[in-house]
């Protein structure tokens, strides 16, 4: 059955961090943001997502294992 409720990288969990990112404020992925954003403090971060200062560290922990969902299609490579 598919269901367009069903959870997968291309649908992301309403108000997860990976959802405010792409489609909250429109990057192609989360990877392209923590890059562009790396310098920012996870304060400034956290408020503009608005969640935690926690949730933010935790994201930036895993930051190295994330990659673009859109290999041939990112905007990472646009801006750069």
């Amino acid at each position: 059955m598919n269901n367009s409720r069903e959870l997968s990288h291309n649908n992301p969990r309403v108000n997860s961090v990976e959802y405010l990112i792409t489609v909250g404020l429109g990057y192609c992925c989360e990877a392209l943001f923590w890059e562009m954003y790396r310098d920012v403090g996870v304060d400034i971060i956290a408020a503009r997502l608005g969640v935690s200062e926690r949730t933010v560290r935790r994201h930036l922990q895993t930051q190295g294992e994330r990659s673009c969902a859109k290999v041939g299609n990112c905007l990472g490579k646009e801006i750069k």
